[in-house]
C-alpha cells in the first residue's frame, strides 16, 4: 500500500501524526507577506528562501486518548534596522524542532493552556502549515535589533558612544581632606575642670581653705658661710 501524501497548505494533522510522516520544503521568502514586511529589502534585491521541515508524531499517554504532535523546524535570513546606529543589521531566524500538541477544540486548548508547558493547537483536516511557519519565524525576530558593537558610520543620525580607554580617561580631581572633627573627650575634660567652680558658685560661698600644715620646729643651725657666685659663662 503506497504511503499517503500530505500537502502543507491542507494538512490532515491526525493522519499525519499517525503515519509519523515528515514534510520538507523550500519556499521563497516573498510567500510570507508578514515576514517580508518586518524585514528590510536586501541591497542586492535577493531574499533568502525559507527552508522548513515538519515531523508528525502520535503519543500514547498512560491516561487519556492518543495525542497528535507536530515538530517544526525552519530557517531563513534577512535584514533589520539597528536601533542604535540606524544601519542595516543582518538577522538569522531559526526554529529547531519546536513541538506542538493538537487538541480537539478551542475550549480544550483554553482549559489546558495554564496546566501544560507545550503549545496547543486545534486539530484540523486542512491545517495551513505555512501560516504556522510564518508565525513562528515572526516570534524569533529580535524586539530591539542592534549590533553587538556599532561602527562609527558617516551619516548616522545617532551618535555612537565609545568607552574611553584607561589612559584616555578624564583625570579625576584630587580629594580634599575633610576638616578633622574635635574629639568628644576634650569636651568631657573641660566639663570636669569647670564643674567644681560651678558648684561653688551655686552655693554662694567660697570653698573652705584647707587647714595649714603643721611645720616642724626650726632647728638651730650656725650661720652658713656664703658661697661665692660663679662668674657668668661667656657667650
Amino acid at each position: 500500500m503506497p504511503a499517503r501524501s500530505f500537502r502543507p497548505d491542507r494538512l490532515a494533522v491526525a493522519a499525519f501524526a499517525e503515519a509519523a510522516q515528515t514534510l520538507e520544503g523550500q519556499e521563497p521568502q516573498e510567500r510570507f507577506a508578514r515576514l517580508v514586511e518586518s524585514l528590510l529589502p536586501p541591497a542586492d534585491g535577493l531574499r533568502e528562501p525559507v527552508r522548513w521541515s515538519a515531523r508528525g508524531e502520535r503519543r500514547r499517554p498512560r491516561v487519556g486518548p492518543p495525542q497528535a504532535w507536530l515538530h517544526l523546524s525552519a530557517h531563513t535570513r534577512g535584514w533589520m534596522t539597528c536601533q542604535r546606529c540606524l544601519e542595516a543589521l543582518p538577522v538569522e531566524l531559526r526554529i529547531e524542532e519546536q513541538p506542538f500538541r493538537f487538541v480537539e477544540s478551542e475550549a480544550v486548548a483554553a482549559e489546558l493552556d495554564e496546566e501544560v508547558e507545550e503549545d496547543l493547537l486545534v486539530l484540523s483536516t486542512a491545517f495551513d502549515l505555512h501560516t504556522l511557519i510564518e508565525d513562528e519565524l515572526l516570534l524569533t525576530l529580535p524586539w530591539v535589533p542592534r549590533h553587538a558593537q556599532c561602527a562609527g558610520v558617516a551619516g548616522s543620525t545617532v551618535p555612537v558612544r565609545l568607552e574611553a580607554e584607561p589612559d584616555e580617561a578624564a583625570p579625576t580631581e584630587e580629594a580634599v581632606p575633610e576638616p578633622r572633627r574635635p574629639s568628644p573627650f576634650a569636651g568631657l575634660a573641660q566639663l570636669k575642670t569647670l564643674r567644681p567652680a560651678a558648684e561653688a558658685g551655686d552655693s554662694g560661698e567660697p570653698p573652705p581653705n584647707p587647714p595649714p600644715a603643721s611645720l616642724p620646729p626650726a632647728a638651730s643651725t650656725p650661720n652658713p658661710t656664703p658661697t661665692p657666685r660663679r662668674p657668668p659663662r661667656p657667650r
